[in-house]
């Protein structure tokens, strides 16, 4: 069967390195992801790239020659070269670093590179629940939070290239958490994977969550968000509320997204997302009660068709339609 031109789809983020091989129709020919492993620094984080590149190629049996090109979502700044500017939970020591050239040294092929959540927002409106809506935001929620905008069907980056830094807007200025920006009160460290985990790590310590008592196995350390979610589902009350407390400050930050940009939709991913309505309700919750105009109400609000694959899936849409995300001016290409 023929699909078409095929391309190679990377989202190296913080937790785990997700790859998809996948031709021009959305068709997906080969997938695998393995953990990002941060520690490593530069060189391990690029060599997980170039795994996961291997990998696809040698699952599906296809030759580096037969692809349009590799396209990689990153989890911090990049230039269209592949330059990296600046970088959030993968590790020190990227700022200047030219991943472009050290992967061109292994595939001799076309690269596409871009804001992890910029090419999830691509992902999420050429294959995904955005599909054929003009004016979206794709929110991911996960190790870190951020906001991949479209307006008019084009990502829209800023005069800066850094817009949709939701995870970093002050909901609760008095909260006195830290976050690995510097500041106090950000989204992360009340709605992030961190966050969850910690308050679920503080409630068995504490001698509550029961079922989370027992899913921890005696090491509240490695309670997940995925953890926390499996005790909800099996009754625990305490567990459910963690998720509906960061629903309730991720709405507050969303209803002031909605505020300012009007959007017909906004498409929620992440891992974090995988809890569907428990965390999502409480979003919804807080727009509908609370945003203005009125109108704005309406905005719909769902999951990610893609999964925690859009960034992935975004990261080839722009090989397969030879998009540049960080391009400034009129020519830039639609998604």
């Amino acid at each position: 069967m023929t699909h078409g031109a095929i391309a190679i789809g990377v989202d190296a983020g913080g937790t785990n390195t997700k790859g998809v091989l996948i031709a021009s129709d959305g068709c997906i020919l080969a997938q695998t992801a393995m953990p990002t492993g941060c520690a490593l620094g530069t060189a391990g984080i690029t060599e997980c790239i170039i795994e996961t590149v291997r990998g696809l190629l040698a699952k599906s049996g296809t030759k580096l020659s037969d692809l349009q090109g590799i396209g990689v979502a990153f989890a911090g700044g990049i230039t269209d070269e592949g330059i990296v500017q600046w970088t959030v939970h993968i590790g020190e020591g990227w700022a200047g670093y030219d991943l472009g050239t050290t992967l061109a040294s292994c595939f001799p092929t076309a690269f596409h590179f871009a804001l992890d959540v910029h090419a999830a927002a691509l992902g999420e409106g050429s294959f995904g629940a955005a599909r054929g809506v003009s004016c979206y935001v794709v929110v991911t929620v996960g190790t870190g939070i951020g906001a991949g905008i479209v307006v008019n069907g084009r990502v829209f980056t800023g005069g800066l290239g850094t817009a949709g830094n939701i995870g970093h807007t002050i909901v609760d200025d008095k909260n006195q958490r830290r976050c690995s920006c510097g500041n106090w009160g950000c989204l992360e460290t009340l709605a992030g994977a961190d966050a969850l985990s910690r308050e679920a790590i503080e409630l068995v310590h504490r001698g509550g969550g029961t079922r989370l008592s027992v899913l921890c196995k005696g090491n509240p350390q490695g309670i997940t968000p995925h953890v926390i979610y499996e005790a909800a589902q099996q009754g625990d009350e305490a567990a459910a509320a963690i998720f509906q407390e960061a629903g309730r400050y991720f709405g507050i930050a969303l209803l002031n997204l909605v505020d300012i940009l009007a959007p017909e939709m906004v498409v929620v991913g992440g891992g974090i997302s995988e809890a569907g309505d428990l965390f999502l309700d409480p979003v919804r919750e807080q727009v509908r009660k609370r945003a203005w105009p009125p109108i704005a109400r309406q905005v719909r609000i769902v999951p990610a068709l893609l999964g925690n694959l859009s960034g992935a899936f975004g990261a080839a849409a722009m090989v397969l339609n030879d998009i540049r995300i960080n391009r400034r001016g009129e020519d830039s290409p639609e998604c």
